[in-house]
């Protein structure tokens, strides 16, 4: 976080790739029970806080035109539940600089709302624990409360039980995104249907051999351990995200897994210089493509 003023905080906000999504039963909610490693990365959205104490209303801009500024746009959220269950009649203006594209599996809307979340409770002087903004980060959405802490972490439930690892990812990243977005109800939808009633697989597994990994800090082996539920639904749905993922692969990434529900994909890189070198490679097959470092918890906010 970086203070400008008494009045303006400026948060970074950094998109995740998720390094096992093991997808369970479907709760009474109708959410799934979940059990995921999540690992921030170093692309990263600025969330610009602005006190606004003479006002009375919550005002979001956004460098990305497509975006919501109203009640559809989580960082909007965010700061509406807190000041409701916290700091009646406080007021906001609150800027995103987009890095992170939407509709790319990355959180970024997520992470935005949790910068929020934080940026606030230290401009207005709340003072709250991340105890007491759990259940706010809940609400806003699944994702929120894993990017209160960052770093890398396993992630439980629908989301809300999470678990901080002291090991990130070692390695290099290289994210690679198609023209286009993916649903995430019709990835879900088509996974309900692939597994055509079968039992819900056995999660915890999948996700002690993905931290014995992190934890030998050894990259082939986090490679072999990579593990996303949604993404053969999704590749068989979208051809284009199957061939950028065989493209990745070719370009030297150790492993490659689809991001979330999609349509980023990540590959893993031994270097920075291989991942550049893939990267330059895959300019010309994906919309967007970025070089990404892991983050720990520490270096998420950039405090």
């Amino acid at each position: 976080m970086v203070p400008l003023h008494d009045t303006r905080l400026v948060m970074k906000a950094p998109a995740k790739v998720n390094l096992v999504l093991c997808v369970g039963a479907r709760r009474p909610d109708q959410y799934h029970d979940l059990v995921s490693i999540f690992q921030a990365v170093d692309v990263q959205d600025d969330v610009v806080l602005d006190d606004e104490p003479a006002g009375s209303a919550i005002v979001v801009t956004t460098s990305d035109p497509d975006l919501p500024t109203d009640d559809r746009n989580t960082a909007y959220r965010a700061a509406l539940l807190l000041r409701e269950a916290h700091a009646p009649g406080r007021a906001a203006r609150i800027h995103l600089e987009k890095r992170i594209p939407a509709e790319a599996g990355l959180g970024g809307g997520s992470s935005d709302a949790a910068a929020v979340l934080l940026g606030l409770n230290r401009l207005w002087n709340l003072g709250l624990s991340y105890q007491a903004l759990l259940p706010l980060a809940s609400t806003v959405g699944s994702d929120v409360p894993f990017f209160l802490t960052g770093g890398c972490a396993l992630v439980r439930g629908r989301g809300e039980r999470v678990q901080p690892l002291p090991h990130p990812a070692p390695g290099w990243l290289v994210l690679a995104k198609p023209a286009f977005g993916v649903s995430t109800a019709r990835a879900y939808a088509d996974l309900a249907a692939m597994r055509a009633g079968a039992p819900p697989p056995e999660c915890e597994p999948a996700a002690q051999v993905m931290r014995a990994a992190l934890e030998r800090d050894d990259l082939p082996a986090v490679a072999g351990a990579l593990r996303n539920d949604l993404e053969a639904p999704v590749l068989a749905a979208h051809p284009e995200i199957a061939r950028l993922k065989e493209a990745l692969l070719a370009a030297g990434a150790l492993g490659a897994l689809l991001c979330g529900s999609g349509s980023t994909l990540f590959g893993l890189f031994t270097s920075v210089a291989a991942a550049e070198t893939a990267a330059g490679q895959l300019a010309g097959e994906c919309a967007w493509v970025r070089v990404a470092a892991p983050l720990a918890a520490g270096q998420a906010r950039g405090v």
